[in-house]
């Protein structure tokens, strides 16, 4: 998860043989918040050139103001390209999340921006709920239940 702050400081929450997924990290933080910004009427463009854009991709774009959830909508499989994606799901943590009010022009310098990159979705097979907490690794796995 790369996170973008008002204060610019950021910070990626990956496994950590994801290398590749700082990389693409760095480039996806600027999407979301200027697809957020260009949405409230603010002029500007960032880099879209990386390859990687272009690949089938499913990410998760979580909005914080202070510390409390302000916006959070994401895709669990990739159905559209990561560029899409990512401004598809920026927009509607934005403006859409219906926990929410839209998010007004005013919030902007003050709401950090969080992107999730999700692989593919992988089963687990597991008899209890201790087998799940041993395979399970802590901020790094995501849990799609089906019963």
């Amino acid at each position: 998860m790369l996170t973008d702050s008002a204060e610019k400081t950021a910070t990626l929450k990956t496994s950590p043989d994801s290398e590749a997924a700082n990389a693409i990290g760095n480039v996806l933080l600027p999407i979301a918040r200027m697809a957020i910004a260009n949405a409230l009427g603010q002029a500007g463009q960032v880099d879209e050139s990386s390859p990687r854009l272009n690949q089938l991709g499913a990410s998760f774009v979580t909005l914080n103001q202070k510390g409390a959830l302000r916006g959070c909508i994401g895709t669990l499989e990739a159905h559209r390209t990561l560029l899409a994606d990512i401004k598809a799901n920026a927009l509607a943590a934005a403006f859409r999340d219906p926990r929410f009010a839209p998010v007004q022009v005013a919030e902007l310098a003050v709401t950090q921006v969080e992107v999730s990159l999700l692989s593919a979705i992988q089963p687990i097979v597991v008899n209890s709920e201790r087998e799940a907490l041993d395979v399970l690794r802590p901020g790094i796995d995501g849990v799609v239940l089906e019963y």
